[in-house]
C-alpha cells in the first residue's frame, strides 16, 4: 500500500505504466521534505549561534556550569522546541515517503520480472 496525498492505494491495483510517474512524484515529495528539513535545521542552527553569542558576552556567567545552564534554558525556549518538533516530524515524513518509494520500485520490479517471465 502506498500513501498518496492522504489516501492509501494498494500497489497491486496500480497500472504498471503509472508506476514510473508515481515513483517520480514520490521522489519529488521526498526532495520537498528534505528542503523543508534543511530550512528548519538552518533556523535551529541560527538560534544556537545566537545563544552561544549571548553566552560568550554575558559577564554574569562565571563558569562552565552557569554557561551550560544558560544553554539548557535556551533549548527550552518556544522557538527552539518548535524547530526540534518540526525536525522530528519532517524526518518521519521523509521515512514514510522512502517506504512508499521502495514499495513502488519493488512492485515495478516484480511486475517487469513477471512480464519478462
Amino acid at each position: 500500500m502506498v500513501t498518496t496525498k492522504s489516501k492509501v492505494v494498494k500497489t497491486n491495483s496500480i497500472a504498471i505504466e503509472d508506476l514510473p510517474s508515481l515513483i517520480a512524484n514520490a521522489e519529488k515529495k521526498k526532495l520537498e521534505l528534505q528542503r523543508e528539513l534543511t530550512a528548519v535545521l538552518d533556523v535551529k542552527a541560527a538560534i544556537e549561534r545566537d545563544v552561544e553569542k549571548l553566552i560568550a558576552f554575558n559577564t554574569e556567567l562565571k563558569n562552565d556550569s552557569q554557561r551550560n545552564a544558560a544553554r539548557k534554558a535556551s533549548q527550552e525556549g518556544e522557538d527552539y522546541r518548535e524547530c526540534s518538533l518540526q525536525i522530528r516530524e519532517l524526518e518521519f515524513k521523509i521515512l514514510e515517503v522512502e517506504i512508499d518509494i521502495n514499495e513502488l520500485k519493488n512492485t515495478l520490479k516484480v511486475r517487469l520480472a513477471w512480464l519478462n517471465g
